[in-house]
């Protein structure tokens, strides 16, 4: 009898706990819906502040984006060589001149190149 009590008993909390796994997932796909929608709104008007430092350093330097200096190239270099391990030729490089659709795409960038790990 007590055998059948505890089984009773750990299919109602299974229920309960899936339901309430299932619940939560549920909510952060609206969440996560109504932020993506929310996003191109906010960045509309408030401005998410993303892709704009570049454009400016660029003015106030007096440079334009496609002039690179031979100190920019040779840091560029070095950079290759620490994150692949091996000596590289840079054939060319390219700014990317259309700004990112939204904050998830560049947060999704930066996810992607932060999980890329540096052998030193």
């Amino acid at each position: 009898m007590e055998n059948q009590n505890l089984l009773i008993f750990g299919l109602q909390l299974t229920i309960i706990g899936m339901g309430v796994v299932f619940t939560a997932l549920t909510l952060i796909v609206y969440v996560l819906k109504l932020m993506d929608r929310l996003t191109p709104w906010l960045e509309k008007f408030g401005g998410s502040g993303h892709g704009h430092g570049s454009q400016a350093e660029a003015a106030v330097s007096g440079e334009t984006p496609g002039d690179l200096t031979p100190e920019v190239m040779a840091v560029i270099s070095a950079a290759v060589i620490v994150a692949i391990g091996k000596r590289a030729r840079i054939r060319r490089i390219r700014y990317r001149s259309v700004q990112p659709a939204n904050a998830w795409s560049v947060q999704g960038r930066a996810s992607i190149m932060a999980s890329h790990i540096v052998k030193r």
